[in-house]
């Protein structure tokens, strides 16, 4: 019933047939190996096939399937994406396996390094959807996840304060996501983020503040302010100022 069912299978065996490589990761591979089936979103793939190529692929399927989706690169991140003729609801994100070893956008890499690229150890897991097989490049990312409560364990190594501020965010709406069934432990990522400084924020551009307010509508506009400070302290202080400033409320 997912909005990218009927393009799962055709295009899974399109990337096959063109002896490259693909895995379903993020959310994806992550809720599907942790039995949630049923909390699965979006279709995330990553591969070996380079964006320009990909969305050559993507369209030979369309025509061939008789599929109506639009596609798109996004220049910024190298993302493929498609949406339906109408409606804005992503059909799938495929993104070439990344590296940040250049200034810009880049890709062409390993599991080891496009793992390294990834938010927190439980969202670097690949599935194989043709061998039926899970790569764990962390080494982590299994046991965090089957852990009770589930660790969220940052691997993000990058400084950038935009980056850094992305990597709260999701980490506060994975807490309150788990926090009630399985449970949520950050103390890995408050590891992670403890030398930021409270004025770590202070220099971010306007347009970054822009971003960032909408992720966070997007991603806890409905939790309840105090749940989010609540998850926010526990990452540290760097992070309950950017949840202070993102609530417009006085700590």
């Amino acid at each position: 019933g997912a909005p990218w069912a009927e393009v799962a299978g055709p295009l899974i065996a399109e990337i096959r047939d063109a002896h490259h490589r693909l895995w379903l990761t993020g959310g994806f591979a992550r809720d599907v190996i942790a039995g949630s089936a049923d909390e699965v979103n979006d279709l995330d793939l990553t591969g070996t096939v380079p964006p320009g190529r990909f969305t050559e692929l993507a369209r030979r399927m369309r025509r061939r399937n008789g599929l109506e989706f639009r596609t798109r690169v996004s220049p910024h991140s190298l993302v493929c994406s498609a949406a339906p003729p109408r409606g804005e609801e992503r059909l799938y994100e495929y993104r070439t396996l990344k590296t940040d070893a250049f200034g810009f956008p880049a890709c062409g890499s390993d599991l080891g390094n496009d793992a390294d690229c990834r938010d927190f150890t439980v969202n670097s897991l690949y599935y194989d959807p043709i061998g039926h097989t899970v790569a764990d490049p962390t080494g982590r990312g299994l046991a965090d996840l089957a852990a009770r409560p589930r660790r969220l364990t940052s691997l993000h190594a990058r400084e950038n304060p935009l980056d850094q501020a992305g990597i709260v965010l999701r980490a506060v709406k994975f807490a309150l996501r788990w926090e009630r069934t399985i449970g949520c432990e950050v103390s890995g990522t408050a590891a992670r983020l403890a030398h930021l400084p409270v004025t770590a924020w202070d220099g971010l551009a306007p347009t970054s503040w822009e971003r960032l307010a909408r992720d966070h509508r997007k991603a806890l506009g409905g939790c309840d302010p105090g749940r989010q400070m609540s998850v926010a302290s526990a990452l540290g202080p760097a992070a309950a100022t950017l949840f202070t400033l993102l609530l417009e409320v006085r700590p």
